[in-house]
């Protein structure tokens, strides 16, 4: 989150990552963001059709909840969402990987 300057008191939402002319990208890192998007990714699950597990909510979160169970301090999610008009229209879950190729 980001103070504004004219109302310390008040808080918004950081801006997006990025505005692409079909709508715009934010950047999901941390446990936090993602449980802020679940009910809406959830939606956009329930009308894609032909969607897997793998690409589900319920998938990020369990990887999510293994990797600090495990202790995975070098877990690096990189979850892009698109929004149309405020409305969650895509998601692509990634992880960055450093080091040597596995």
């Amino acid at each position: 989150m980001t103070v504004t300057a004219d109302a310390p008191s008040r808080r918004t939402l950081a801006p997006p990552a990025f505005v692409a002319p079909l709508g715009e990208t934010f950047v999901v890192a941390s446990a936090a963001e993602l449980e802020a998007i679940a009910a809406d990714w959830s939606d956009l699950e329930a009308t894609a059709p032909g969607a897997t597990l793998f690409q589900s909510y319920g998938w990020a979160r369990a990887i999510f909840d293994f990797e600090a169970a495990r202790g995975n301090e070098g877990f690096t999610p990189v979850i892009v969402t698109l929004r149309r008009r405020g409305r969650l229209v895509a998601v692509l879950p990634l992880e960055r990987i450093d080091g040597r190729f596995r």
